[in-house]
């Protein structure tokens, strides 16, 4: 049950890095208040936000101890994260 449920999560998050999938806006929650979308799905939709909140702050920092960006650049990557995560 839990490489079924691996397995399904990382193909949903492969679709949503593609674009596929045209929910991962603030539309999500609006989908899900009108039974567009089930609990499970929307819990996948925040679940992948999150996941690529959390990568881009590790890929900022991973820049920034290499030194192949600046704290200005550094901080500017963490603020369009959190734009981002939070919906603009």
């Amino acid at each position: 049950m839990k490489q079924w449920f691996t397995v399904l999560f990382m193909s949903f998050l492969a679709g949503c890095a593609q674009g596929h999938l045209d929910i991962m806006d603030a539309d999500g929650q609006e989908h899900f208040t009108r039974g567009l979308i089930s609990e499970q799905q929307y819990g996948y939709i925040l679940a992948a936000i999150e996941y690529d909140y959390l990568s881009k702050l590790k890929h900022a920092a991973r820049q920034l101890a290499e030194n192949n960006i600046n704290k200005k650049q550094y901080d500017h990557l963490l603020m369009q994260a959190k734009l981002e995560f939070n919906g603009r």
